[in-house]
């Protein structure tokens, strides 16, 4: 990444990588403040029976009253209820912190590497355009002004695919486990939601954390697709522009980039699933079928 940001030879290649940079930022913040509004709602709104003095909780519930989850600590809860209360919602926090940071840290790389893609498909549209803002190419006679242009897109696209493929060996592991985790998480959740003597108030406290789930799971799969999107767009972007200018010795170089193109970047969860938008309704599916499933048996 830091090698792209010095790289940089025309002032829309900056411009391009600063858009998705600024993006990147946008969905930190928003996806940050989205998973500790919902996911602070499930610890902190079981605090709510302790201070009105009633003990609103279900049979299926095997919690203390006042905590979000069931602990035992081998001393008095009653008598260190605070200070336990403290490290619960402290556990929380850093549950959460260690979920956004993780997420976020893949957003940014997977706008950086939309980014990558976004450069070769501006150089392959204005071509015309490219060659004036580019010295060193402006400085070329003829025809040697698109080639050099096309080789130069040649090389941005592999560093493009050399990036998306880094993302897929690096991650490809932990999107395993993550998904697993929320159809398993979601599930339950699900099922303590729907609990025969469930009130409102925990009704409320398992629906958030659902929320927050699907905010997760949504998140991941976008990523996934702004991957295909714009890996598979560099196609379209080959004859968007003034190839038709340059000789037949260029316009060959463009058939290496359309050939590669043909067959998009993807994220995978284990090699098993393309991280995408329909993968989306797809995890969902199969959280209902467990939760079905778990309600069953119970």
């Amino acid at each position: 990444m830091q090698r792209d940001w010095q790289s940089w030879t025309i002032q829309s290649e900056f411009e391009i990588l600063y858009r998705f940079a600024e993006s990147g930022k946008s969905i930190t913040i928003g996806y940050a403040g989205g998973m500790y509004a919902f996911g602070s709602l499930f610890p902190f709104l079981a605090i709510i029976p302790k201070i009105i003095g009633r003990n609103i909780t279900s049979d299926y519930s095997t919690r203390p009253v006042g905590f979000p989850y069931h602990v035992e600590y081998y001393i008095d809860l009653e008598k260190y209820y605070y200070p336990v209360l403290i490290h619960n919602y402290f556990t929380t926090a850093i549950r959460l912190t260690t979920i956004v940071a993780s997420d976020t840290y893949v957003a940014i790389l997977v706008q950086h590497c939309c980014a990558l893609f976004s450069i070769v498909r501006y150089r392959l549209e204005y071509i015309r355009k490219t060659i004036k803002q580019d010295k060193e190419l402006a400085l070329l006679k003829g025809d040697n002004k698109f080639y050099k242009n096309f080789v130069y897109c040649i090389q941005k696209h592999k560093d493009a695919l050399r990036f998306a493929r880094c993302l897929e060996i690096v991650y490809t592991k932990a999107f395993f486990v993550e998904i697993g985790l929320i159809i398993l998480a979601m599930s339950l959740s699900a099922l303590q939601a729907t609990s025969g003597t469930l009130n409102p108030h925990l009704a409320i406290r398992h629906a958030a954390y659902i929320i927050a789930q699907l905010l997760h799971l949504y998140i991941a799969c976008w990523l996934g697709q702004q991957v295909i999107d714009h890996s598979d767009r560099v196609y379209t972007s080959t004859y968007r522009g003034e190839w038709y200018e340059s000789s037949p010795k260029s316009r060959k170089l463009l058939n290496m980039i359309m050939l590669r193109s043909t067959l998009p970047c993807t994220l995978t969860v284990g090699k098993i699933m393309i991280l995408s938008l329909p993968s989306f309704s797809a995890v969902v599916r199969v959280s209902a079928s467990y939760f079905t499933v778990l309600q069953s048996v119970r």
